[in-house]
This record gives C-alpha cells, structure tokens and sequence, in this order.
C-alpha cells in the first residue's frame, strides 16, 4: 500500500511538469513495422545519406514519414559520425528536430541509455526519451530497434508531444545497403 501511495505521490508531483515517469509496455507493434515506405514517400536525402554511411549494413533507414510537411520545415542531411542524420530546419531554428542512426554499435557498448520515460514493445524494440542533458529545453529519444545493431537518436526542440509524434510518426524504408 506504501509503494501505491509513494508512486501516486510521485505522478500527482510530477504532473505539472508534463512528463511520464517509469515504463510502458506496448503489446502492439511498433510504428515502423507498419508498412514500409518507398518510392517518392521518402525524401531522397534519407536514402542518399543512408547509402553513404558507414553502419548502413546494420543500421536500417527509418523516416520521419511526413515531417517534411511540418509549416516552415526545411529538410537537410545532418552530420553523425560513422551513421547517418537528417535534421529538419524551421525558420529561425536549425535542427528544430530530426533523426539519426548512430554509428554505436549496441552488441558491443554494453550500454544502457535511459531517460524517465521508456516504452518496450512485444518484439524487443524500445525507446527511452527525455530532456536532453536533463535539463533541457530540447527533447532526445534512444532507440533500440530490434534487428538493428545501432541506436538511433530522434530530437526534437519543439517538446516532449513533438517528440512523442516524432516517435510514432516513424516508418522502415525499402533500401538496400549494397
């Protein structure tokens, strides 16, 4: 009954501030396995920058499919060392949001990167998202694709909801790294 009490104490303290604490499981797929996006519905930078990249065998490009049509949003490639990044550019705003595919190697780090609120799907993907550096204004998401070997990052300076549509707005891309 304590425990109850304590998280609830918790979740009332922390409602002003807008954010979730604690993990959500999610027994639905995740966005990007549904249907993949090809042909003229994926900006041609993904798959240029993608192409190019050096983890393109381990890292599958994921679009933020409609972002492009944000008011304002200019789309451009993004430097990320030994991956790949789009970013998208607002009036007054480099790098408003975007995306990108690591050049970590996830078998290898060890690593965990987790932020207050983490969402786990059935098939093992996951993402944990935040405050950047805690403390903000920017909103960054870890991203843990299963099948993938790289950790993708998604940022968004526009807020935890923006980044939380980000999130769900992601889709596969038909792309093959050779």
């Amino acid at each position: 009954m304590r425990t109850i009490i304590a998280a609830l104490i918790i979740y009332i303290a922390d409602l002003g501030s807008g954010m979730a604490i604690g993990q959500e499981v999610d027994t639905a797929p995740p966005p990007w396995d549904n249907p993949s996006v090809k042909g003229r519905a994926v900006p041609t930078v993904y798959l240029a920058e993608w192409k190019k990249a050096e983890n393109r065998s381990r890292c599958q490009p994921l679009v933020l499919l409609g972002a492009e049509r944000e008011p304002g949003a200019k789309i451009r490639r993004a430097e990320f060392a030994g991956g790949w990044a789009v970013a998208y550019d607002l009036p007054g705003e480099r790098s408003a949001f975007g995306i990108a595919g690591t050049g970590l190697d996830l078998d290898s780090s060890g690593s965990t990167f987790k932020f207050p609120n983490t969402i786990t799907w059935s098939e093992g993907s996951s993402v944990s998202y935040g405050l950047q550096g805690g403390i903000g204004p920017s909103y960054l998401a870890y991203l843990k694709v299963s099948g993938q070997s790289c950790l993708y990052n998604i940022w968004s300076k526009r807020g935890k909801i923006h980044l939380e549509h980000l999130i769900s707005s992601l889709r596969q891309v038909k792309a093959r790294s050779r």
